[in-house]
C-alpha cells in the first residue's frame, strides 16, 4: 500500500514542469509589481500565472486550474484534446476534465457541464480527458483568460 501510494505522488509530481510555486492567500492577486520582482529574480527562466478555484462539479468537490495554453505542467490525454489558442484568446468555456472525476460523474468529451464556484456558476464544454492525478484526480483545465 505504501509503494502503491509513493508512485502515485511521484507520477502526480513529476508532471509538473515548475522548480517553484508561489501562491497568494485569499483573495489577493499578483500585481504586476510582484509579477515583475518573480521575473527578475536571478535564477528565474520563466514564469507562468495559475488561478485555481474550488469548485463544485455535479455534486462533488473539484479544482478548477486555469491555466496557459502551454502550461508548466506535463498533461497527459487519455481523449480528445487540450483547448487552442483561439480558445484562450477569446475566453472560450472550454475545458480538459481529470479522467477519474470524468468517470465517477458520467461525463465525456463534447458533455457541457455546470461548474460552480465561489462567483456563480458556468457552462464548460469538455474537449478532453486527461490521466493526471492532480488534486486527486478531481482537477479541471481551462484556458487562464476565461478563469
Amino acid at each position: 500500500m505504501s509503494a502503491s501510494a509513493t508512485q502515485a505522488t511521484r507520477a502526480g509530481w513529476a508532471d509538473h514542469l515548475e522548480d517553484v510555486q508561489i501562491f497568494t492567500g485569499g483573495a489577493a492577486l499578483f500585481d504586476q509589481r510582484a509579477e515583475d520582482v518573480i521575473r527578475s529574480t536571478p535564477g528565474v527562466v520563466e514564469a507562468e500565472p495559475v488561478l485555481k478555484n474550488e469548485g463544485r462539479l455535479l455534486g462533488s468537490d473539484a479544482v478548477v486550474w486555469g491555466v496557459a495554453q502551454e502550461p508548466l505542467l506535463r498533461y497527459r490525454l487519455a481523449g480528445g484534446r487540450w483547448f487552442s489558442v483561439d480558445e484562450l484568446e477569446a475566453t472560450e468555456r472550454v475545458a480538459v476534465i481529470e479522467r477519474n472525476i470524468a468517470q465517477i460523474k458520467g461525463v465525456h468529451l463534447g458533455d457541457t457541464v455546470t461548474l460552480r464556484t465561489a462567483v456563480g456558476e458556468a457552462d464548460f464544454r469538455i474537449v478532453g480527458i486527461a490521466k493526471n492525478q492532480q488534486e486527486n484526480g478531481t482537477a479541471l483545465y481551462v484556458p487562464l483568460t476565461t478563469a
